[in-house]
């Protein structure tokens, strides 16, 4: 689109152009995301009910990633 707007074309043109690069995306994403919503929603249907369990794994390994290097100076000093 930026070389159509450099190019000197007109904007009526320019706009139809963009209008339909933009329903074209949009489209797409939307078939994209409606599809691997479903298929994910299979595969991943009963990680709802790990959900918190996983959530709370995630802040205690970064929390320890976090801390590891404080915690390895201040024993180093002792």
């Amino acid at each position: 689109m930026m070389l159509m707007g450099a190019s000197g074309i007109g904007v009526v043109r320019f706009t139809v152009f963009n209008l339909i690069s933009l329903l074209i995306w949009a489209i797409l994403y939307l078939a994209l995301g409606y599809f691997f919503g479903h298929t994910a929603e299979m595969m991943f249907g009963k990680v709802k009910e790990y959900y918190f369990i996983f959530i709370i794994s995630v802040i205690a390994v970064i929390t320890l990633i976090v801390i590891y290097p404080f915690l390895k100076k201040k024993l180093k000093f002792r």
